[in-house]
């Protein structure tokens, strides 16, 4: 974990992740949207009910999860100092799905593609106050047998069962100059599956921001949706426990979904974070020796 979350208490941090325990609920998929200001905390958390949930404070910090069309869409805009009392912000989005494939084995393609911008003026020195910005993502595959949940997928007791893991924390502190940065990122990986294996797969997003003193507004738009993908080879279909998941990527496609579902139009080459002045190359990479899950 980057030492940037070193001065947020454990419970920003749990916030931060998605991590912070509530009620149980029956059922295996998720969707969780949830906003955070200071000590104000506003959770969609759903399971096995609801296939899409939104949360809000008004309309400056908004987060929406929506299974059919694999999206989570964020939005915060902070002002400080010490907004919400503890300068502190956060907007979540994630959800979790159970996927079982039929046919051949074969190698199925997952994707995360995460789509934003940051802005934010300088820190003023004068200040002498932290000033923070942070972008959070997860994108993970387990063995279903782990029986992992939205709630604690990153755990280290489900570390044996992980067959792709994709995960990258974004960090600004203490900014110079003007940030106006647009990241776009794509997390991306493969697995081999046989007729019957059955695997969780996990996506979040979290943005956040620590103002603390610094009297500056800062907005992270991430509305343009992390969008989540699937490719399956020919002979490869599969279906969701939610029994909607990725239908509204082609405009409500029968379950289960066609090989060409997902990843229409998109690479492997991960994309860069860029800024106005320079470009640099992601290091996100296939993996390559696939894992395979059990039948």
């Amino acid at each position: 974990m980057s030492t940037g979350f070193r001065f947020l208490s454990a419970a920003a941090i749990a916030l931060l992740l998605g991590t912070a325990g509530v009620a149980h609920a029956d059922g295996v998929y998720s969707v969780r949207p949830m906003v955070q200001l200071g000590a104000g905390v506003s959770d969609g958390y759903q399971v096995g009910g609801a296939t899409q949930a939104s949360t809000n404070f008004g309309s400056d910090m908004q987060a929406h999860v929506d299974l059919a069309n694999g999206t989570v869409r964020n939005y915060l805009q902070i002002s400080g100092p010490d907004a919400g009392g503890s300068g502190f912000g956060n907007a979540y989005g994630g959800f979790s799905e159970r996927l079982t494939f039929y046919g051949t084995p074969g190698e199925v393609e997952f994707s995360f593609h995460v789509d934003g911008s940051v802005q934010s003026p300088a820190r003023d020195p004068q200040y002498n106050s932290l000033l923070q910005i942070l972008v959070f993502v997860n994108l993970y595959v387990i063995d279903a047998q782990a029986g992992a949940t939205l709630l604690n997928f990153t755990s280290d007791q489900f570390a044996s069962n992980v067959l792709l893991k994709r995960t990258e924390t974004i960090e600004f502190r203490n900014p110079t100059e003007p940030l106006d940065v647009l990241i776009d990122r794509m997390f991306s990986g493969s697995i081999l599956v046989g007729a019957g294996s059955t695997v969780d797969v996990f996506a979040t997003l979290s943005i956040a921001a620590a103002l603390n003193a610094n009297p500056v507004t800062v907005t992270l738009d991430f509305m343009n949706t992390g969008s989540f993908g699937i490719d399956t080879p020919d002979g490869v279909t599969f279906t969701s426990d939610s029994g909607v998941f990725l239908t509204g990527q082609q405009g409500g496609s029968p379950v289960p979904l066609p090989a060409t579902l997902g990843l229409i139009g998109l690479g492997w080459a991960a994309l860069s974070v860029t800024t106005r002045s320079r470009r640099r190359p992601d290091t996100l990479r296939r993996d390559t020796a696939p894992r395979s899950v059990p039948a």
